[in-house]
């Protein structure tokens, strides 16, 4: 795909994040994108990016959209217009997690097929290990899929639902449970270690877990309902990133990513969060309105960094890019 021409003069008020400028493009209903609720987004080896949204599926070439729907009269169709997940594997197919399910596009005839193997439900999240064995999130139950042969193996976390899973550098996928657990996989024991994060809070506010984010073999980043938190699986402690902050306990984190080596930005409900632990810097990027080239909308959904190194971000009002000046 080829580079977006993106030629932008900045406004005296443009962001600023730990001095370096930074404008946005927005896409939304108007420039063609099916719907502006974006929910996932994802990159394909030919480079084009997609974009998943409560009214059908997005494929962006860097000039226009085809968008993929649901239709009752052709079952080659995608079986669902709610899309949850992207993810494309090592043979490069195209997963899509939906309301109803896993479809697999076929590029050659531009068609969907069902994935059986797993119950029709919610697929909120779907990923591979260092192993390239790919693993699903379906009506809050965690299955690991073969490629080769397609053999599921499904995990029962008795009382308690997968809410969400993450992969760390190193390969290894954690996944966290509604009851405060967090789990990371051992491939040689082909089991979970487990630690308790609602008993290391102690009686305070819930532990509710909405997403996870490794940053090394024994650090990763927990957001809860109101805080995000670094965990120490050495020191089993818990820290408030964002502590001595305006909004270090009122923050609803849906998504974070690492932007660069110390560097990791969070989305939320309230706008665009960056922190930088080697510098302990933070910075919070909002909506400015009556700003064409500010971000679309402060609830964010996704991130995603394209291979010419831009980072996509999915919001409740469309999808932007944001590229450094």
């Amino acid at each position: 795909m080829k580079k977006l021409a993106l030629i932008i003069f900045f406004a005296s008020n443009s962001p600023l994040i730990f001095g370096q400028a930074f404008y946005f493009r927005n896409y939304q209903v108007d420039n063609g994108v099916s719907s502006n609720f974006i929910t996932c987004i994802a990159q394909d080896k030919k480079g084009f990016m997609w974009f998943g949204t409560r009214n059908g599926l997005n494929r962006f070439d860097g000039v226009s959209f085809m968008i993929f729907r649901n239709d009752l009269n052709n079952p080659l169709s995608i079986g669902s217009n709610s899309i949850l997940s992207l993810f494309e594997d090592k043979q490069e197919r195209l997963w899509v997690g939906t309301y109803k399910g896993i479809y697999i596009y076929n590029a050659r005839s531009e068609t969907f097929s069902a994935f059986h193997k797993i119950p029709a439900g919610e697929v909120r999240f779907i990923m591979s290990d260092r192993d390239d064995y790919i693993w699903v999130v379906a009506n809050y139950v965690l299955y690991k899929i073969n490629p080769g042969n397609n053999e599921i193996q499904s995990f029962n976390f008795p009382g308690t639902q997968v809410i969400a899973i993450a992969r760390g550098n190193n390969g290894y996928i954690w996944c966290a449970t509604s009851n405060g657990m967090l789990k990371k996989y051992d491939h040689s024991r082909k089991a979970f270690d487990d630690y308790n994060i609602a008993a290391l809070y102690k009686g305070k506010d819930s532990a509710f877990i909405q997403t996870i984010s490794p940053v090394s073999d024994s650090t990763i980043l927990i957001a809860t309902l109101n805080q995000a938190l670094l965990f120490n699986t050495f020191r089993m402690k818990l820290t408030n990133v964002f502590s001595g902050r305006p909004w270090a306990n009122n923050i609803q984190v849906h998504k974070i990513v690492r932007q660069s080596g110390s560097e990791f930005w969070f989305g939320t409900e309230s706008g665009l969060y960056i922190h930088d632990f080697a510098r302990n810097k933070s910075e919070r990027i909002q909506k400015q309105y009556g700003n064409p080239f500010s971000i679309s909308d402060n609830v964010i959904t996704d991130f995603y960094k394209d291979k010419e190194g831009d980072t996509w971000i999915g919001t409740f009002f469309g999808a932007s890019i944001i590229t450094p000046a």
